[in-house]
């Protein structure tokens, strides 16, 4: 007895398509994109924003108008405002970043984690806002893996205090 593949399974060769041109031009569009993650602070009406586009943006509560593009593109673990909202930590590849909210410039950057595979969220400021705890993913020491890619999560704490001098 033999099998004949079923209608999901047949192949086929591919069909060649016609490009056609628009319909009609587009002349605006009404609403935008939603966004990957955004947060707000109601201290200083602010938001901030991973677009569909992957860009970071500093937005105006108000009036939705962006205040500044942190970042064109990226990948953010997380991003949080402080509590009086004067500064956004951003986990930003294998980067932490604080921004001053404000003057819309890095205040601080810690680079240097000693062989870290991945920033996890969360991140979270201490309530007087000096410090900046997050967390990252390292490969398991040799004693304590099971399989080769283990991994372990390590606190990072930061003083953001000596970090901006």
């Amino acid at each position: 007895m033999t099998r004949t593949p079923g209608p999901a399974q047949a192949q086929t060769a591919p069909t060649a398509t016609a490009t056609l041109p628009p319909a009609f031009p587009i002349v605006c569009e009404i609403g935008r994109a939603l966004p990957r993650k955004f947060i707000s602070d109601p201290n200083f009406e602010q938001l901030a924003i991973v677009d569909a586009y992957s860009r970071l943006l500093l937005v105006d509560a108000r009036t939705y108008q962006t205040l500044a593009v942190l970042h064109e593109r990226g990948q953010y673990a997380d991003i949080q405002f402080s509590h009086d909202g004067r500064y956004l930590a951003v986990l930003y590849g294998l980067t932490v970043e604080l921004w001053d909210t404000q003057t819309r410039t890095v205040a601080a950057t810690l680079v240097e984690l000693g062989g870290i595979r991945e920033l996890l969220a969360p991140v979270t400021f201490s309530e007087d806002d000096g410090l900046l705890l997050f967390f990252g993913s390292y490969p398991a020491p040799r004693a304590l893996r099971v399989t080769e890619n283990q991994r372990i999560s390590y606190p990072w704490l930061w003083h953001l205090g000596a970090a901006r001098g």
